[in-house]
């Protein structure tokens, strides 16, 4: 009985056995990244520059990384008029683009005799330019050879879809707590306009080898506004925001 019972134990140790490996995995969590190229320019007495006049030059580059652009214009008269074009491009994943903005200025900056004519108000916050600049803003794209004919105009933009018209006070009322922004450069009924939240297009990324249209902001300060503007400055803020698109539904 005992050989019989050290045979029992040394069989039951040869068990079977094998093994795999599931080896090297990774997780990497996505990217979404918002660059706007921009360009602008300026007509005045029928002479076109870039955003700022002295400068002669189109003013283009790129906002990143919280870098800004800045578009300065000074002795703006009755008659001129200037384009500020934005194209948004989104590193990697498509995003839902929001347009957002605020008037930061509308300043009376004193009243000259010929402007007291028409014009008794006076301080910061009580000028007449914001409400006396027309502007339209457009989903468009831009020519690529910009920098090879003579500078960014209104030639260099092709297939423009109007957004929005009215004035400059008006548009940042209208966008002040966000508009959204199409992807396809689609407008409501083709009436012109913004989608309700949640019905614009994504914006696509560098991922879908796709660009979505650029902004543009084209304004001008009609010939009959008169002494009313005579001194007045303002100042405003345009901002662009980008929120992935997936597991997003485009409302907030």
């Amino acid at each position: 009985v005992g050989v019989a019972g050290a045979g029992a134990g040394v069989g039951t140790s040869a068990l079977f056995s094998d093994e795999e490996s599931f080896e090297d995995n990774q997780i990497q969590a996505g990217e979404l990244d918002l660059f706007i190229d921009y360009t602008t320019s300026v007509d005045q007495d029928g002479v076109e520059t870039g955003g700022t006049p002295e400068d002669g030059s189109p003013n283009t580059g790129t906002i990143q990384g919280g870098e800004s652009g800045q578009y300065q214009i000074a002795d703006v008269k009755p008659g001129d008029s200037g384009l500020v074009a934005l194209c948004p491009r989104i590193e990697t994943n498509p995003a839902y683009l929001w347009l957002c903005g605020e008037l930061t200025a509308n300043n009376e900056n004193g009243i000259t005799e010929p402007e007291s004519d028409v014009d008794d108000t006076g301080g910061d916050g009580n000028g007449e330019l914001a409400q006396n600049v027309d502007v339209t803003l457009q989903y468009c794209y831009l020519d690529d050879d910009i920098a090879d004919d003579g500078g960014f105009n209104e030639d260099d933009v092709e297939g423009a879809t109007d957004i929005w018209s009215g004035t400059l006070a008006e548009l940042f009322d209208r966008i002040q707590y966000g508009a959204p922004l199409d992807g396809d450069g689609a407008t409501p009924m083709n009436d012109g306009g913004f989608f309700e939240p949640g019905e614009q297009e994504c914006y696509p990324g560098t991922a879908d080898d796709g660009e979505g249209p650029c902004l543009c902001l084209d304004w001008e300060v009609p010939y009959e506004v008169g002494n009313v503007i005579q001194s007045d400055s303002l100042s405003f803020d345009l901002q662009l925001y980008a929120q992935q698109c997936r597991h997003n539904d485009g409302t907030d």
